[in-house]
């Protein structure tokens, strides 16, 4: 929470400050000049270059450091805020300038590196892991360390939920999409599986890579004729968010097939869990064992 708090210390000295400098702020820079800065930050961060006062040209970590920390102060001054705060919150922006660290450039190095070893899913898990452990320690966000897996508590088989590792970012078809187009849009995804819903998001069946194989290999002069709705899985197993990996396991091995979907309420697709994911789970837990 101290990344909260000295952010708001801050603005507030900012707009506080700047308003004891100058009473139109026009006369210093103008609108365009702040517009392209605005673009800037939202583009690049902390690695800006800013247009500041007079056409003056300062990166964002130096134009922090020198000159919107003094302005802050005296405005957090003028507004008789306690000297070791100001010290406090304010020497936290500046260690983030200094180290040209903020919160979202940690998560996206974090969510990189992760993504090399551990899959999309999992990766956010360990980043939100890593979040509340170092708020719960009131650690300032330059400070924190790399997002390591073994921030995540040990797993359990028993414990550990379908939610916590299926699929979300969904490829799917309509039953009358040509299987051709099907097969090729499957292989630029690199996927195995893709529901099949209907004009209102309703799942209606189920498409794999070995049926769509099977069906070209069996009609080769029909593949720009026929349809998903000629192969498709009609009859679908499924789970919720709240199946245990054990049930579905279990489920997978019962019904011989490689792939859950699962749903909210019954109706709305929001995942689906398959083999790889698995074999994801095992390796996971095997590092766990050395």
């Amino acid at each position: 929470m101290i990344d909260e708090v000295a952010s708001a210390c801050f603005w507030l000295g900012l707009m506080e400050g700047m308003a004891q400098r100058t009473d139109d702020i026009t006369k210093h820079i103008s609108f365009e000049d702040a517009r392209d800065n605005f673009a800037k930050a939202a583009q690049f961060g902390i690695d800006s270059k800013f247009n500041w006062f007079d056409d003056e040209k300062i990166p964002a970590s130096q134009l922090i450091r020198e000159k919107l920390i003094p302005i802050a102060r005296e405005g957090l001054e003028y507004r008789k805020v306690n000297k070791a705060d100001i010290d406090k919150y304010l020497g936290v922006i500046e260690e983030r300038a200094k180290k040209h660290m903020t919160g979202a450039r940690w998560m996206l190095r974090g969510y990189s590196e992760l993504k090399k070893t551990i899959g999309e899913d999992e990766a956010l898990r360990v980043i939100t892991a890593e979040i509340v452990n170092n708020q719960k320690k009131n650690i300032p966000v330059h400070n924190w360390p790399a997002p390591d897996t073994n921030s995540l508590k040990q797993y359990k088989i028993s414990e550990m939920l379908v939610s916590d590792f299926m699929a979300t970012d969904l490829f799917t078809v309509q039953k009358n999409d040509i299987i051709q187009l099907v097969a090729e849009l499957m292989d630029w995804n690199k996927i195995k599986y893709t529901p099949v819903e209907d004009a209102k998001g309703k799942l209606i069946g189920l498409v794999s890579a070995r049926l769509i194989l099977r069906e070209l290999t069996r009609n080769p002069t029909k593949r720009k004729t026929r349809t998903v709705e000629d192969i498709m899985v009609t009859d679908i197993v499924t789970v919720t968010e709240e199946t245990t990996i054990k049930e579905a396991i279990r489920l997978m091995r019962e019904h011989d097939i490689g792939c859950l979907p699962v749903l909210v309420n019954g109706v709305d697709l929001v995942g689906l869990i398959t083999e790889n994911d698995f074999i994801r789970i095992s390796r996971r837990l095997i590092e766990r064992m050395d």
